[in-house]
């Protein structure tokens, strides 16, 4: 294994209108999630779910919590911002491989979102298990534990 990726898990849409941009994607004919958001981040989400993977359309819900830097890559523009890949290997063996990559992975970091349902709020945890840090310019990259990154999608479809 030279690069420890499975597969796509996720592909992450940047948007100024979270809600104009849920709007066009249902006109375009997909089934979006709730609304989720992410707990102690001032970011929310919809998806879009196929049988393996999804698209996240991600934007600003609180521009006064933290945003991991979705403002400035929206002040440039929208659209395609990140991929989140699904590991093939365990979290130790994923960390060596993008350390040879010279990818530079940071420490896992816990990421949950609450799921806007009509019945009240859900919370879905999830947990990457590294990122590289921004200092790999165009590597705006995600590996995610598979069963978290499945428990989440069956969360939003639930």
């Amino acid at each position: 294994m030279t690069n420890a990726i499975a597969g796509i898990d996720h592909v992450i849409v940047g948007v100024r209108d979270l809600e104009h941009a849920r709007a066009g994607w249902s006109r375009l004919g997909f089934t979006l999630s709730p609304r989720g958001r992410h707990i102690g981040q001032g970011t929310g989400n919809y998806c879009i779910m196929f049988a393996s993977d999804y698209i996240e359309l991600l934007g600003i819900v609180d521009p006064g919590d933290f945003v991991q830097g979705l403002d400035t890559f929206l002040a440039r523009r929208e659209g395609l911002m990140a991929t989140a890949f699904a590991p093939a290997a365990a979290p130790d063996e994923m960390r060596a491989a993008l350390q040879r990559l010279q990818l530079h992975p940071s420490e896992p970091r816990p990421l949950g979102r609450q799921i806007e349902l009509p019945e009240g709020a859900r919370h879905a945890p999830l947990q990457p298990d590294c990122a590289p840090a921004r200092r790999d310019p165009g590597a705006r990259l995600l590996y995610l534990r598979p069963a978290d990154a499945r428990a989440d999608a069956a969360a939003r479809l639930a």
